[in-house]
Protein backbone atom coordinates (compact mmCIF):
# COMPACT_ATOMS: atom_id res chain seq x y z
CA UNK A 1 0.00 0.00 0.00
CA UNK A 2 1.36 3.12 -0.89
CA UNK A 3 1.24 6.02 1.90
CA UNK A 4 -0.59 8.85 1.46
CA UNK A 5 1.05 12.30 1.84
CA UNK A 6 -1.43 14.78 2.70
CA UNK A 7 -0.72 18.41 4.43
CA UNK A 8 -2.81 18.49 7.70
CA UNK A 9 -3.15 22.58 6.86
CA UNK A 10 -4.37 21.87 3.42
CA UNK A 11 -6.40 18.61 4.28
CA UNK A 12 -7.77 18.99 7.57
CA UNK A 13 -7.92 22.47 8.70
CA UNK A 14 -11.24 24.50 7.52
CA UNK A 15 -13.15 21.49 6.87
CA UNK A 16 -16.90 21.48 8.10
CA UNK A 17 -17.36 19.34 11.29
CA UNK A 18 -20.53 16.90 11.28
CA UNK A 19 -21.78 15.35 14.32
CA UNK A 20 -22.79 12.18 13.23
CA UNK A 21 -26.26 11.40 14.81
CA UNK A 22 -28.05 13.37 13.70
CA UNK A 23 -26.16 14.44 11.02
CA UNK A 24 -25.62 18.57 11.76
CA UNK A 25 -22.73 20.71 11.34
CA UNK A 26 -20.72 22.41 14.54
CA UNK A 27 -18.05 24.08 12.61
CA UNK A 28 -15.24 23.93 10.90
CA UNK A 29 -11.50 22.04 11.50
CA UNK A 30 -9.71 25.17 13.22
CA UNK A 31 -6.39 23.11 14.27
CA UNK A 32 -5.10 19.53 14.27
CA UNK A 33 -3.64 18.61 17.84
CA UNK A 34 -0.75 16.11 17.37
CA UNK A 35 1.72 14.26 19.84
CA UNK A 36 5.22 15.26 17.83
CA UNK A 37 6.63 11.06 18.27
CA UNK A 38 3.56 9.58 16.75
CA UNK A 39 0.79 11.34 15.05
CA UNK A 40 -2.78 13.05 15.36
CA UNK A 41 -4.53 12.90 18.64
CA UNK A 42 -7.68 15.41 17.96
CA UNK A 43 -9.26 17.36 15.17
CA UNK A 44 -10.46 20.56 17.14
CA UNK A 45 -13.34 22.29 15.60
CA UNK A 46 -14.38 25.40 15.82
CA UNK A 47 -18.14 26.71 15.84
CA UNK A 48 -19.81 30.60 16.74
CA UNK A 49 -23.34 28.44 17.66
CA UNK A 50 -21.17 25.49 19.03
CA UNK A 51 -17.85 26.60 20.79
CA UNK A 52 -14.60 25.30 20.20
CA UNK A 53 -14.61 21.67 21.43
CA UNK A 54 -11.84 18.66 20.09
CA UNK A 55 -12.44 15.25 19.23
CA UNK A 56 -10.27 12.12 19.56
CA UNK A 57 -9.37 11.17 16.26
CA UNK A 58 -10.05 7.76 16.44
CA UNK A 59 -13.63 8.71 17.14
CA UNK A 60 -13.79 10.49 13.35
CA UNK A 61 -14.33 10.24 9.82
CA UNK A 62 -12.23 11.93 7.38
CA UNK A 63 -14.04 12.23 3.92
CA UNK A 64 -13.10 14.48 1.26
CA UNK A 65 -15.45 17.21 2.02
CA UNK A 66 -16.44 17.05 5.61
CA UNK A 67 -15.31 15.70 9.19
CA UNK A 68 -17.77 13.19 11.03
CA UNK A 69 -17.36 13.27 15.01
CA UNK A 70 -19.24 11.39 17.47
CA UNK A 71 -20.68 13.54 19.87
CA UNK A 72 -20.58 11.89 22.71
CA UNK A 73 -16.37 11.98 22.56
CA UNK A 74 -16.49 15.88 22.93
CA UNK A 75 -13.81 16.82 24.80
CA UNK A 76 -11.64 20.55 25.81
CA UNK A 77 -9.16 20.78 23.86
CA UNK A 78 -6.72 21.56 26.78
CA UNK A 79 -7.39 17.82 27.71
CA UNK A 80 -5.40 16.73 24.35
CA UNK A 81 -2.70 19.57 25.05
CA UNK A 82 -1.60 17.18 28.00
CA UNK A 83 0.12 14.77 25.79
CA UNK A 84 0.63 16.95 22.63
CA UNK A 85 0.36 20.30 20.90
CA UNK A 86 -1.49 22.63 18.66
CA UNK A 87 0.03 21.70 14.38
CA UNK A 88 0.72 25.51 14.30
CA UNK A 89 3.18 25.60 16.89
CA UNK A 90 5.01 23.27 15.36
CA UNK A 91 5.68 24.65 12.12
CA UNK A 92 9.14 26.49 12.28
CA UNK A 93 10.30 24.15 15.10
CA UNK A 94 14.05 23.10 15.11
CA UNK A 95 14.66 18.96 14.12
CA UNK A 96 18.13 18.01 15.92
CA UNK A 97 20.00 15.23 15.32
CA UNK A 98 20.93 12.57 17.86
CA UNK A 99 24.56 14.44 17.76
CA UNK A 100 22.61 18.00 18.50
CA UNK A 101 23.27 19.47 15.00
CA UNK A 102 20.30 21.54 14.11
CA UNK A 103 19.81 19.07 10.49
CA UNK A 104 16.64 22.04 9.87
CA UNK A 105 13.04 23.13 10.61
CA UNK A 106 9.77 22.14 10.51
CA UNK A 107 7.81 23.26 7.30
CA UNK A 108 4.82 21.28 6.97
CA UNK A 109 3.67 18.42 9.03
CA UNK A 110 1.49 15.87 6.84
CA UNK A 111 -0.41 12.93 7.11
CA UNK A 112 0.83 9.19 5.96
CA UNK A 113 -1.64 6.79 7.49
CA UNK A 114 -5.17 8.06 7.22
CA UNK A 115 -6.85 5.25 9.55
CA UNK A 116 -4.49 5.62 12.20
CA UNK A 117 -3.31 9.46 11.94
CA UNK A 118 0.38 8.81 11.25
CA UNK A 119 2.71 11.86 10.72
CA UNK A 120 5.86 13.24 8.59
CA UNK A 121 7.75 16.07 9.32
CA UNK A 122 8.88 17.77 6.07
CA UNK A 123 11.64 19.53 6.82
CA UNK A 124 13.52 22.17 5.17
CA UNK A 125 17.54 22.35 5.34
CA UNK A 126 18.52 25.23 7.68
CA UNK A 127 20.12 28.42 6.61
CA UNK A 128 20.67 29.93 3.22
CA UNK A 129 21.26 25.95 2.25
CA UNK A 130 17.86 25.15 2.48
CA UNK A 131 17.47 27.18 -1.09
CA UNK A 132 19.20 24.77 -3.10
CA UNK A 133 18.58 21.80 -1.18
CA UNK A 134 15.11 19.64 -1.07
CA UNK A 135 13.31 18.89 1.87
CA UNK A 136 13.02 16.14 3.35
CA UNK A 137 10.32 13.45 5.46
CA UNK A 138 11.30 12.56 8.69
CA UNK A 139 8.48 10.16 9.79
CA UNK A 140 7.20 10.84 13.70
CA UNK A 141 6.45 7.41 14.69
CA UNK A 142 9.98 5.70 13.37
CA UNK A 143 12.33 8.57 13.54
CA UNK A 144 11.39 10.63 16.01
CA UNK A 145 12.91 9.69 19.76
CA UNK A 146 11.83 13.01 22.04
CA UNK A 147 10.81 16.43 21.74
CA UNK A 148 10.85 19.84 23.82
CA UNK A 149 9.39 23.06 23.55
CA UNK A 150 9.27 23.66 19.57
CA UNK A 151 12.01 20.91 19.14
CA UNK A 152 12.23 16.93 18.10
CA UNK A 153 14.89 14.61 18.22
CA UNK A 154 15.51 12.35 16.07
CA UNK A 155 16.65 8.83 16.34
CA UNK A 156 20.86 7.73 15.87
CA UNK A 157 20.11 5.83 12.57
CA UNK A 158 17.76 8.35 10.72
CA UNK A 159 19.52 9.17 7.24
CA UNK A 160 18.54 12.65 6.43
CA UNK A 161 19.95 13.71 3.34
CA UNK A 162 22.39 16.45 4.99
CA UNK A 163 23.80 14.00 7.00
CA UNK A 164 24.50 11.89 3.93
CA UNK A 165 25.47 14.85 1.67
CA UNK A 166 27.73 15.85 4.66
CA UNK A 167 29.71 12.42 4.69
CA UNK A 168 30.37 11.77 1.10
CA UNK A 169 31.94 15.72 0.92
CA UNK A 170 34.08 14.35 4.08
CA UNK A 171 35.28 11.49 2.30
CA UNK A 172 36.22 13.08 -0.85
CA UNK A 173 40.23 13.58 -1.14
CA UNK A 174 41.44 17.02 -1.40
CA UNK A 175 44.39 17.87 -4.04
CA UNK A 176 46.80 20.25 -3.41
CA UNK A 177 47.93 21.95 -6.38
Amino acid sequence: MRRLKLSLDSYLRRKPVYLEKPLREVGFVDDVIIDPKVGVLAVVSHGSRWGTWAFPYMHTQIANDRIIAEEHTKQSPRVFLSEGCFYQEMLGGKVIGPDGEILGRIKDIELVDLPTGEIAYRVSPPGLTGLWRPTFFVHASTEVVAESSRNIVLRVNVNAPIMAERAKANDVPRVQV
